[in-house]
């Protein structure tokens, strides 16, 4: 071979060695008819090896070191390389030829090829020409005919399917990205043969540096069209794959063994792992387990990935020294399970003198989410609970996905299953599974990163002990892609947070935490309102803060008024010349001193104290705005308030106090009523129908002067309102509403609730446990009437 003519060899290699991927089998011959170099010098590896990253390395630094080799002949170029790969199927061969001198003729070389590919007809041939003259001995137009020459000895009647085959020419003079061009020929010649990226695993091999045994896993990038981006490996100690007791772990009382899907020995006491450049066997695991119970009870079982556990008796042998050794018998349990999102089952077989030592664990990048859809989730029904009316799951948060995300919206929760669910679950857990119901590529691999993200909060929520947990109903955190963690965990059927108008109040006020007005969960059987507290998640890109989400929590509205009543002594109900009030910047009401009961009914302070809104809008402590709302074509004027601009107190001749909570979107107003000042009568205004209709409108018989009723949602819950286009409808972009469901439609849980009625409460209150009356106060006993210790 000519010295430009191996140079380019040698660069058409290179560049195969860029595309192989971990479940490719690879081997690299240098084949020749000379005898100026043994065999054993230039055979890089004998037999086909699986292409981990540490074999690509040696076979690039091998080839870096090959001289040339003699003359070229095709009887053995072919009848070499198809020998190696027998008749297995889907195989890429890639022969690299050179138009070098050879005494055979063309009929000679086809004669050659066609017997070559009787063993491997099954196989996908690329044939690299490396073209020495622009008249070679062997022309272009008779390697074409190759082509022709099928697989007619195969037996299989599906063969010729898999008879791919593609010429390629390299000529001299071509530079690296010519050559590149051309190498990436073949992917055409192979793109139906790739589906989706998944894992592939090496067999177990020594490490080079003496870490231990070692596996390489591995999986192709591919762009949202399925190209060939290249390889993403990992390589790992083989025991992380599952722990043991380390006391009795690889002893004759226990040993672990991992077997994949096949029953291939990956991990076992009498498996000789290779070394890092040989080729692993793949030997069967009942070759060493060859008791007959272990066939019978285990070995099915592993392969199909159940969990279980089996004992009976295994004639082991005892060594005696120069006596050689004898057999006893022996019980031993066996213990065994999947490797969630792998191809493999580990297991542990331990004397049932240790058992009760061992603990088996499946503990790679196994992770701890839950899908929220509870009603298709196998073996949690122990752990379901009550939780302020939901099913919920104790000690346990889920994720769920907008409906955005998804390729059908409008269906997907209609058609998810078990075995969908079971797809998300192992890719949110970190394993390779790629669920197909997503939009794009882009969007599912967002949707795990910020699952990823988020899951810092698992440790938190769930680590929270305090009796802060019997105050707190829900602790949640919506991202910016829809994406959404709550706990206590529930089902939240076609839930999307970024609709919510916590999620909206927090982009509204960037810092701060906000409150939302006083809502109804109507799940919820007391019927109690709650109130939802956010605030807005940042990251800082290129120097410019952005939001990236929301975190929140919701609680009941009489916690947040026996904090009011208790910490501001001007609220408690015993004054009596005076209202206190607790308002958003919308001037809506959260706490007002003189109303009973909750304010979930969205009341203003126009309505419930026109007097002080008028001073107020009078000396420019509030602003109005009108809007209008288009609705059945029917323009209405409504008025929007703010206070929004209100950043210091504010007072107007010792009558009302007007303060700003800081950080948050509340101020304090306190209303000092005189002895001969007679309160107005309440203004009173429509609320919005249940016809969709967004805005309220003034009572008929009152006066606008005097009443000038409010928009009844907040601003920060409207989609371009302010804009007067008379084509345009006002639509609501968020809305409380309840985030779950009572009773999920499924038989699943139906089953549940018949078998187990009623569900335990997940975190049952004890007033009894607190002893002053300040703890019984604090932490709802005093919501529920109960009597409390001085």
């Amino acid at each position: 071979m000519k010295g430009d003519l191996l140079k380019q060899a040698k660069k058409v290699v290179h560049n195969l060695l860029r595309i192989i991927d971990g479940k490719d089998k690879i081997v690299l011959r240098i084949i020749s008819g000379g005898n100026s170099i043994a065999p054993s010098e230039f055979d890089c590896l004998k037999f086909l090896t699986e292409a981990r990253p540490s074999v690509i390395k040696v076979l690039k630094d091998f080839l870096d070191r090959t001289g040339q080799t003699g003359l070229l002949e095709y009887a053995k170029v072919f009848r070499d390389s198809f020998r190696l790969f027998g008749s297995s199927n889907k195989k890429k061969l890639f022969i690299l030829i050179t138009s070098g001198e050879h005494d055979e003729s063309y009929s000679q070389v086809k004669e050659y090829y066609k017997n070559g590919y009787q063993k491997a007809c099954q196989a996908s041939v690329v044939i690299f020409l490396v073209q020495g003259s622009s008249t070679p001995l062997i022309t272009r137009q008779e390697h074409e005919g190759l082509k022709q020459e099928g697989c007619d000895a195969c037996n299989d009647q599906n063969c010729d399917s898999f008879n791919k085959f593609q010429l390629v020419d390299i000529y001299p003079r071509y530079n690296e990205a010519d050559i590149r061009q051309q190498v990436a020929k073949i992917y055409k010649a192979f793109q139906n043969e790739l589906g989706p990226p998944q894992l592939q695993f090496s067999m177990p091999y020594e490490d080079f540096y003496g870490l231990g045994t070692m596996i390489d896993a591995c999986t192709r990038v591919v762009s949202d069209d399925n190209k060939l981006l290249g390889v993403l490996c990992l390589s790992f100690l083989s025991n992380e794959l599952f722990g043991v007791t380390a006391e009795v772990a690889n002893t004759k009382d226990a040993y672990p063994f991992l077997i994949d899907k096949s029953g291939t020995t990956y991990i076992h006491p009498y498996y000789i792992n290779p070394e890092l450049h040989a080729s692993g066997s793949r030997i069967d695991i009942t070759n060493f387990e060859t008791s007959i119970q272990f066939q019978n009870q285990v070995y099915n079982s592993m392969k199909s990935g159940r969990e279980d556990e089996k004992s009976f008796n295994v004639k082991s042998s005892v060594p005696l020294g120069t006596l050689g050794a004898k057999f006893e018998s022996k019980n031993f349990t066996y213990i065994w399970r999947e490797v969630e999102g792998s191809s493999f089952s580990v297991g542990v077989a331990v004397s049932s003198v240790y058992k009760d030592d061992l603990q088996l664990q499946s503990s790679t990048t196994k992770g701890n989410e839950l899908y929220h859809r509870l009603s298709l989730q196998d073996g949690i029904q122990d752990e379901l609970c009550s939780h302020y009316g939901y099913i919920a799951i104790k000690d346990q948060p889920v994720v769920s996905i907008a409906p955005d995300s998804f390729e059908q919206p409008s269906v997907y929760y209609e058609k998810e299953n078990n075995e969908t669910v079971k797809t998300l679950q192992n890719y949110f857990n970190g394993y390779v599974e790629n669920p197909t119901a997503f939009k794009s590529n882009t969007i599912r691999n967002e949707i795990r990163q910020a699952v990823m993200a988020t899951n810092l909060m698992n440790e938190i929520w769930t680590g929270d002990e305090s009796n802060q947990r019997l105050i707190i109903k829900w602790r949640y955190i919506g991202m910016e892609n829809g994406v959404f963690r709550i706990f206590p965990g529930i089902e939240v059927p076609e839930f999307d947070p970024r609709q919510q108008q916590w999620y909206h109040l927090a982009e509204t006020f960037p810092g701060k935490l906000v409150f939302t007005t006083p809502y109804k969960d109507l799940n919820d059987p007391s019927q109690a309102s709650i109130l939802s507290l956010s605030k807005q998640i940042t990251e800082e890109l290129s120097g410019v803060k952005q939001g990236s989400g929301v975190i929140g929590m919701d609680f009941e509205f009489r916690y947040f008024q026996f904090l009011i009543e208790r910490d501001l002594t001007l609220c408690a109900r015993k004054v009596i010349r005076g209202t206190c009030s607790i308002i958003n910047t919308d001037g809506f009401l959260l706490y007002h001193n003189g109303t009973e009961g909750d304010l979930y009914k969205h009341i203003h302070l126009v309505e419930k104290e026109p007097d002080v809104a008028r001073k107020l809008l009078q000396r420019g402590m509030m602003k109005k705005t009108s809007c209008i709302e288009y609705n059945d074509r029917l323009p209405r004027t409504i008025w929007f308030y703010s206070l929004d601009h209100i950043t210091v107190s504010k007072s107007d001749n010792g009558t009302f106090w007007l303060v700003p909570i800081k950080g948050t979107n509340l101020l304090l107003l306190f209303t000092k009523h005189s002895n001969v000042e007679k309160e107005q009568e309440e203004c009173k205004c429509s609320k919005p129908s249940l016809k969709g209709e967004v805005l309220g409108k003034c009572r008929e018989g009152v006066d606008e002067a005097s009443c000038d009723c409010p928009c009844y949602v907040e601003k920060a819950c409207l989609s371009d309102l302010f804009e007067t286009d008379a084509q345009r409808q006002s639509t609501l972009i968020c809305q409380p509403r309840s985030m779950g469901q009572k009773m999920p439609d499924s038989t699943h849980l139906k089953n549940v609730m018949k078998n187990k009625m009623p569900l335990d409460a997940c975190y049952p209150l004890s007033c009894s446990h607190f002893q002053r009356s300040d703890e019984c106060n604090l932490y709802g006993c005093y919501w529920n009437a109960q009597q409390c210790s001085e």
